[in-house]
């Protein structure tokens, strides 16, 4: 039996749905015609929030914890609110009025490639930054950003052609073949709509309303993280981030012969009961 098999779920969708990610990217190479294809992890959704790939409308509304590919955009309507989370630890979320489309998400040359184009609203994006096995770029209009090392960043495109603000960490921005600029954290960037190769550089960032809520989500993943146990180390595909929610409801355990398996916290309950309701 893989050990996929012995990892026990508590009967809700949120957690079900972890397992059903989970155990899509374990397999997906079995399952996909492409052997570089990858996929994100829908983390987080609040409101209303629809995904769609060309014309086709994928989820409506969009549950949290769906695998999402190369290809996938993710709306948040005026009240939706998303998070996804990418294998190398990279997070994006978007406020509401926004859309995010992964427009490359694969292996390429050895490398995990991915490439985010915002396409309207606002999001946050931490970047674990470039590395020989990972590269990610975030566009925007006719601009494009990379980081170097762990990077925290906003990018806006309530005001056109876009604005940026690095809240930590080193980004470099290219616009077009006009413009080729380097920022750090406590810059903000608004670009020129008439020139190009204009811009406003700050060494403040104007706090926006939709901050607090970026912050209280990383306060709540820190403190998720601080619950991991030493015995995650050893779950199947255990490099994967998306593990740790599994740390956050329940314990790992040795089995004998069969290796470490998980159990939610409500089985410890005497009237935990998995199959008694829900699908």
């Amino acid at each position: 039996m893989n050990r996929l098999d012995k990892v026990w779920f508590r009967p809700a969708a949120g957690i079900l749905g972890l397992a059903l990610f989970l155990a899509a990217t374990v397999t997906l190479s079995a399952q996909q015609p492409d052997p570089n294809v990858r996929a994100a992890r829908l983390r987080f959704v609040e409101g209303d929030v629809q995904l769609s790939q060309g014309s086709q409308i994928i989820a409506d509304p969009a549950l949290a914890n769906t695998p999402v590919f190369e290809g996938t955009e993710i709306t948040a309507k005026e009240d939706g609110k998303a998070e996804l989370q990418f294998d190398d630890g990279s997070v994006v979320r978007i406020s509401p009025n926004s859309s995010l489309k992964i427009a490359a998400l694969r292996q390429d040359g050895g490398a995990s490639k991915a490439e985010l184009l915002l396409q309207s609203g606002l999001a946050y994006f931490e970047l674990q930054g470039d590395t020989s096995a990972s590269r990610m770029a975030v566009r925007f209009g006719d601009s494009a950003v990379t980081a170097s090392g762990f990077t925290v960043l906003r990018v806006s495109l309530d005001n056109l052609p876009g604005e940026l603000a690095v809240f930590s960490g080193n980004v470099h921005l290219e616009r077009g073949n006009t413009l080729s600029l380097d920022l750090h954290g406590g810059e903000s960037l608004a670009l020129n709509a008439t020139d190009p190769n204009l811009y406003n550089l700050a060494e403040t960032i104007e706090p926006d309303s939709w901050d607090a809520w970026n912050a209280d989500r990383d306060q709540e993943l820190t403190s998720q993280g601080a619950a991991r146990t030493a015995a995650s180390g050893s779950a199947p595909n255990s490099n994967n981030p998306a593990w740790g929610d599994l740390d956050a409801n329940g314990n790992w355990y040795d089995v004998p012969g069969q290796g470490y398996v998980w159990s939610p916290s409500e089985a410890a309950s005497g009237n935990w009961d998995p199959y008694g309701c829900g699908n």
